[in-house]
């Protein structure tokens, strides 16, 4: 007897007699023979049951295999029986097998240990700095960043040779529901993407989950408030006024009780200590903690068109309805990028948490900090991240079990921590300062004038009162 599972020969019997003996004891050859076949499909399940009966001692009972729960091919005596099956091995090509079954092969051969160098057809996202396109010193395309590393490493460690589906330039940036599409119709086997299934996405249709991530809002950082506006309320009219006549008072109980002068620095130390706190270290204007501070302030947070219905999943069609008028919409996500590279300050731009590292060190170099990551401007804080892969393809398995491996291993966590310094080695990142410092308003006679004018008479009647105390003084 033959079981076949796909198209590989598990098992030959023959039946010579009724009974068998085992352990010295005759037993019911039906029922030890139901048995044996259950047992094989417990280790191992198969499809099919090849019979043949060579002789009419051959004594099955014919009620055995009647409600049997898989196809049985049942061949007579006079068939011939060879000892010959044939399996094939897909990698890198189809190529049919002969095997003898007396040999001593294995039936059961895993495949997708080694593809023997079979083209891997991929397309990268170019989305930094997941996916980094350069060229090498040979003048090939390369695929840097954490996760072009980890199909670089795939293709290596099951020896499958990677080829990009189509031409690609630094300006080929592909949004990753265009990447799920060319999965879905096999124009490529893995595209190089991270991708989050959103409502109607087939499940079936991703790996093994790679990154777990939130999807948040990155803000140009609260300008401070200018120096000049600090001044001005400071030193207006009514300050200057009251300053005048409480440095009067002081002044005058100098001269009566010499107590009074340790009051008069303690709080002239403290004034002085203020003021210079505010004007080294400004306020900034009033931080942004909502939408509606978004829309208040007239602010626009930059998305691309692609990206809208993942908001739309993630924060629900009612918030997009109310809050649509603050989003910025660019057609692709080429130019998305680039204004986000370029960490221009005119907009607020949708970020997932994994991917802002990378700013936020690249400003530990500026003189002040462009952006801040607002987790109040929040869309979803929980995204499960995979890669898009046709649902019957042979590279599912490979790929779940190498999601693991590099997790387990910690490789996973070690790429992404280089990201940035990958970056500025391909010189995606320079250290150039982008923020310039915060433009300072220039101090102006007209917006001083009344502090200009109270400081005048305040330093002439100082002097009058000095000039009144030393008088005093030398006449008592």
């Amino acid at each position: 007897m033959f079981v076949y599972h796909h198209f590989v020969v598990l098992l030959f019997i023959t039946a010579i007699n009724a009974n068998i003996e085992v352990d010295n004891e005759t037993i019911n050859f039906t029922c030890e023979f139901h048995s044996l076949i259950r047992g094989i499909y417990a280790e191992r399940s198969y499809k099919t049951i090849f019979l043949q009966t060579r002789s009419a001692e051959d004594c099955i009972d014919e009620h055995l295999l009647r409600y049997w729960p898989v196809p049985i091919i049942n061949l007579g005596a006079e068939e011939t029986m060879t000892s010959i099956y044939y399996t094939y091995t897909p990698f890198p090509s189809f190529e049919l097998e002969q095997h003898k079954l007396t040999s001593a092969a294995k039936f059961f051969i895993n495949r997708l240990t080694n593809l023997k160098g079979k083209i891997l057809l991929t397309l990268p996202d170019l989305f930094e700095p997941r996916t980094i396109l350069y060229t090498d010193k040979s003048g090939q395309q390369k695929i840097g960043g954490y996760i072009g590393k980890f199909m670089h490493y795939f293709a290596a460690y099951y020896n499958c040779t990677l080829q990009f589906a189509y031409n690609i330039t630094p300006h080929n940036v592909y949004h990753n529901s265009e990447l799920l599409l060319t999965a879905r119709n096999e124009t490529v086997d893995i595209p190089i993407s991270l991708i989050s299934a959103q409502k109607g996405f087939n499940i079936n249709e991703f790996s093994y989950p790679v990154e777990i991530g939130k999807l948040l809002t990155m803000i140009p950082v609260e300008p401070p408030v200018p120096t000049n506006m600090i001044l001005l309320q400071i030193f207006n009219l009514k300050t200057n006024l009251c300053l005048f006549v409480i440095h009067w008072l002081l002044s005058l109980l100098l001269t009566l009780q010499t107590s009074k002068q340790r009051l008069t620095k303690k709080n002239s130390t403290a004034f002085t200590a203020k003021l210079t706190m505010l004007l080294t270290d400004p306020p900034t204007v009033e931080k942004i903690h909502s939408f509606d501070d978004v829309r208040a302030l007239n602010m626009k947070i930059m998305v691309c068109e692609q990206d809208i219905p993942r908001i739309t999943y993630y924060a629900g069609e009612t918030f997009w309805q109310n809050y649509k008028p603050i989003f910025k919409i660019v057609k692709t996500f080429n130019e998305f990028q680039s204004y986000r590279q370029a960490l221009n300050t005119k907009y607020a731009y949708l970020i997932s948490l994994t991917v802002w590292p990378v700013f936020e060190e690249q400003q530990n170099y500026f003189a002040t900090k462009l952006f801040r990551l607002s987790t109040d401007l929040s869309f979803t804080n929980f995204i499960l991240y995979a890669f898009a892969v046709q649902e019957n393809s042979f590279y599912k398995e490979p790929l779940r079990q190498f999601c693991v491996l590099v997790q387990e291993t910690g490789i996973y966590q070690h790429w992404y921590a280089m990201s940035f310094y990958e970056m500025v080695k391909l010189e995606k990142i320079n250290f150039v300062d982008l923020s310039g410092g915060y433009e300072q308003h220039s101090l102006k006679f007209k917006d001083f004038k009344w502090i200009w004018l109270t400081y005048i008479l305040f330093m002439s009647i100082s002097i009058l009162i000095f000039c009144a105390e030393i008088i005093w003084k030398h006449k008592f």
